[in-house]
């Protein structure tokens, strides 16, 4: 865990830095840190926190606001968290949880846990990864919702080569407060997303989610009927319900039921 701290100067700062070297042990390892915009210098412009792991192969990053030191009534942009992953190997899972600023990660590999940097024999396909986002802000008159965006090095964006045909997308989707006070009728009653957007080749789908879809099925038919409407994609991808997933209530509003679903 690495939390903010206060300095010996009085100013909050990061306990989490540029150059600091975690190695993980046996099974897996768990970096939770708390994040806000670094400064190489007092005052000076915002720069990425670089660390150096080895074998944490889960990494959860709260960012929190801050703001410019010009910027006294705090009415400008919230300045976002970067984190620049290129030294940090043998990583499966990156998130932002609890985020109330975007979150950045960049140069991400796929790298086995140790490997020299640039070392493509150790490469994993980057299917492996898990991109976790979890209990963000929303938007503010100010500033915009509490995003996160996850830039992987171009050398690790690596395809399964055995599959040609027969590809499969999971889409894990709850509204968990919905899901807790509703289930099982309205899961997704307040569900914020309005979009699922991918790529066929060059070609962009976009697939609307309307206000109306409530529950899972009828979330299931609107991805079948922009599917089968898109030229794109008419006859050769379909959506339907996939394994039960499982997700947890982080901040335990109650202790209900839950109805993990997955479409």
């Amino acid at each position: 865990m690495a939390d903010l701290i206060q300095n010996p100067l009085g100013e909050q700062t990061n306990a989490l830095g540029t150059g600091d070297r975690l190695t993980g042990g046996n099974g897996e390892d768990t970096l939770e840190a708390h994040l806000q915009d670094a400064s190489p210098l007092n005052g000076g412009p915002g720069s990425a926190i670089a660390p150096i792991t080895s074998g944490v192969e889960v990494i959860y990053v709260t960012a929190d606001q801050a703001y410019d030191g010009d910027d006294e009534d705090r009415t400008g942009i919230a300045l976002g968290v970067e984190v620049n992953a290129r030294r940090m190997t043998g990583v499966t899972d990156l998130g932002s949880v609890f985020s109330d600023t975007s979150m950045t990660y960049y140069n991400v590999n796929t790298l086995a846990s140790g490997a020299a940097i640039g070392d493509g024999s150790t490469a994993r396909r980057t299917g492996v990864m898990t991109v976790r986002m979890e209990r963000t802000g929303a938007s503010t008159p100010v500033n915009d919702a509490a995003n996160l965006t996850v830039l992987f090095d171009n050398d690790y964006l690596r395809p399964d080569d055995s599959v040609t045909s027969g590809a499969q997308l999971h889409v894990q989707m709850m509204d968990l407060d919905a899901a807790i006070l509703e289930a099982p009728t309205l899961p997704l009653r307040d569900n914020p997303y309005t979009s699922f957007i991918f790529k066929v080749g060059d070609t962009q789908v976009s697939i609307a989610i309307p206000e109306t879809a409530d529950t899972y099925a009828q979330l299931l038919a609107a991805f079948q009927a922009a599917l089968a409407a898109n030229p794109v994609t008419a006859g050769k991808v379909t959506a339907a319900f996939g394994p039960v997933f499982v997700a947890n209530d982080t901040d335990g509003d109650r202790a209900a039921p839950r109805v993990p679903k997955s479409c």
